[in-house]
């Protein structure tokens, strides 16, 4: 993988990040906490990411609640952290 197909944007807050865990009433992992922190949402070749962000087709937070209403109650502890392929 080079180096030309990583993308990424600029991190989140601490506050951004605690407001999206309280609407999706979850903790997110040490690990994805840290890659919001750090850079927010990204994509990796033909890979992407979840993060924060005003697209709602990579927004955690609105992919989530989609998932969830596509797949039901069984699915409410969970968050989408990878999304789509690039094609």
């Amino acid at each position: 993988m080079g180096t030309g197909s990583f993308i990424g944007s600029s991190g989140r807050t601490k506050e951004e990040i605690q407001q999206a865990e309280e609407e999706l009433c979850i903790r997110f992992a040490a690990e994805y906490h840290e890659y919001l922190e750090r850079i927010g949402l990204a994509s990796v070749e033909e890979h992407e990411l979840t993060g924060l962000t005003k697209d709602i087709r990579l927004d955690v937070v609105a992919v989530t609640k989609e998932y969830r209403a596509l797949y039901g109650p069984d699915t409410v502890s969970w968050y989408r952290s990878y999304e789509a392929e690039i094609r």
